[in-house]
């Protein structure tokens, strides 16, 4: 199986960023066909853009910076971008993960990765936590909710160890959709 899996994020300080473009590679290492999407640029933000590119994919994994506890207004809009096709049906029975990066340990990050998986609940999709399944997940701040980074005051993220989480994610994301959604789909 050859899931479609789209990354979309939004990044300011460039961590998210980072962290989006190594799920991407780890699930195109895979044998994922992907699809890189930031959000909060104007370009491509339209409700149309946002729908075909998630409508095209099976796994989706979106990330936000941490803030204040919430997610970014970019990813909130592409939140609300999708919400007749929710409304519809047409989104449910994706998989959805999620990751996030934030200056404090204690700023908000579940509070971010939980927020998402409760909206993606409203699609029917299946949410897909990290839990404690890989050391790569726990080396950068041990969320159990999604992929969670705290990068310190300004300071930037530990490349080795962002790749090494953010492929982690793309790897995990792909692993289980070839076992649920395959299955999934072929009972359709």
């Amino acid at each position: 199986m050859s899931s479609h899996v789209l990354v979309a994020y939004h990044s300011d300080s460039g961590s998210v960023e980072e962290l989006a473009t190594a799920v991407e590679s780890g699930a195109r290492e895979s044998g994922a066909r992907t699809l890189l999407r930031r959000l909060g640029t104007g370009t491509g933000d339209t409700a149309a853009d946002v729908l075909g590119d998630v409508l095209w994919a099976q796994v989706i994994a979106v990330g936000t910076p941490t803030y204040f506890g919430n997610v970014s207004a970019p990813v909130q809009r592409f939140l609300e971008h999708c919400r007749t096709a929710a409304l519809a049906g047409a989104l449910a029975d994706k998989m959805v993960t999620a990751f996030t990066a934030g200056s404090s340990a204690n700023g908000g990050q579940e509070s971010v990765l939980l927020a998402l998986h409760r909206s993606v609940a409203e699609w029917g999709a299946l949410t897909l936590p990290t839990g404690y399944t890989d050391p790569a997940f726990r080396a950068v701040g041990g969320n159990p909710y999604g992929l969670s980074v705290t990068t310190g005051p300004g300071g930037p993220l530990d490349p080795g160890e962002a790749a090494m989480a953010g492929r982690a994610l793309g790897r995990r994301a792909m692993a289980l959709a070839e076992r649920y959604l395959e299955p999934l789909a072929r009972s359709r």
